[in-house]
């Protein structure tokens, strides 16, 4: 009996020794601590757009800061095309080594696997390593001083159309669509100026009468003398910009006109979120988000990115998806709604 139960508890205690090994050497080979993996390797930062707008400024002040904290150098790569999705395919059918990341346009992703949008076919958006949530900003409208429009008046009774710029589901689209549903207004959002740099080249040289954007690229774009805020889509006004009124202060909203705006301040709360490629390593995984909450709750980071009027909404990955799970589960009489007011209603090629 002495002997058997010494058998047992050698047994016991090997098993526990071998399951102690197990768990040490999987930290070392994955984890590698994942630090160690990082270390001398080229990280690429994707982003879906071209250089100089809202996504580019944030992937460039974020880069830095990650080759500080991981010891890699990190490359920032701009792939713009096919409304975000050249982007989002090489990075979402990538190597799962956790060496590419991909700002994404949340807003753009969300609409478009909502209205099973061809371009997103093959592509789940729940499937990605989320990494964090970098930013959520509010829909404002820039006019051009080119423009004959000061007022919401003038836009209402204009007997020309009125036209913004904006690429179909981008926040410059989403924004113009929205504005002209609470409006009432007799306009198009043309397509084919590459993003938000040329739709703003396009306004300032009065090929367009204006266009959406979000809050710091607005702020940014309305330093041009040719360029103007008009007001923010909105339920309140914005630090960034305290003197633009909000739309409700321009005109009472009855109830379909406010819904218009909940829906576009839930939509833009998917925000510019950082992902990486599906099947990463746990550890390199949580490795990454590590360090992405130590750069976006840093108090002198995130000074200077207000600064450069970039501010930062940081949400960790797990909570950015929970909201962006809450907007594609939406009924589905609501989401055709939404799909044809945002992606169709307005839209020209």
């Amino acid at each position: 009996m002495k002997k058997q139960c010494i058998k047992i508890f050698c047994s016991v205690l090997f098993g526990m020794m071998f399951v102690c090994f197990l768990s040490i050497t999987a930290t070392t080979v994955f984890g590698q601590d994942a630090a160690s993996f990082y270390k001398g390797k080229v990280l690429t930062f994707v982003v879906p757009y071209s250089p100089g707008g809202g996504y580019d400024a944030y992937a460039r002040m974020i880069a830095p800061m990650i080759e500080k904290k991981s010891g890699a150098t990190v490359v920032v790569r701009n792939m713009e095309g096919g409304e975000t999705y050249v982007a989002q395919n090489s990075v979402y059918r990538g190597k799962a080594d956790g060496l590419t990341l991909l700002i994404l346009d949340g807003m753009v992703s969300t609409l478009n696997q909502l209205s099973n949008d061809p371009k997103a076919k093959g592509l789940d958006l729940m499937k990605y390593e989320w990494l964090a949530r970098v930013s959520y900003e509010q829909g404002a409208i820039l006019l051009s001083n080119k423009s004959p429009y000061r007022t919401l008046d003038d836009l209402k009774k204009a007997q020309k159309v009125i036209k913004f710029g904006g690429t179909r589901g981008s926040a410059v689209s989403i924004i113009g669509c929205t504005f002209m549903e609470i409006a009432g207004l007799r306009g198009q959002v043309i397509q084919g100026f590459g993003g938000s740099s040329g739709e703003a080249l396009a306004a300032m040289r009065g090929e367009l009468d204006g266009f959406g954007n979000s809050g710091s690229s607005a702020v940014k774009f309305a330093e041009q003398k040719e360029l103007f805020l008009f007001c923010l889509i909105s339920n309140k006004r914005s630090p960034l910009m305290p003197n633009t009124p909000t739309i409700g202060e321009l005109m009472p909203l009855n109830a379909q006109q406010q819904k218009w705006v909940d829906r576009l301040e839930t939509i833009l709360g998917a925000g510019r979120i950082i992902v990486t490629t599906p099947g990463v390593p746990k550890q390199r995984v949580q490795f990454l988000q590590t360090i992405l909450n130590e750069i976006l709750t840093d108090k002198e980071f995130t000074r200077q990115a207000e600064k450069l009027k970039r501010p930062i909404d940081y949400l960790t990955g797990e909570d950015a998806k929970k909201n962006v799970t809450r907007v594609l589960g939406v009924p589905e009489n609501e989401a055709k709604e939404i799909n044809h007011v945002l992606l169709e209603k307005y839209l020209i090629q």
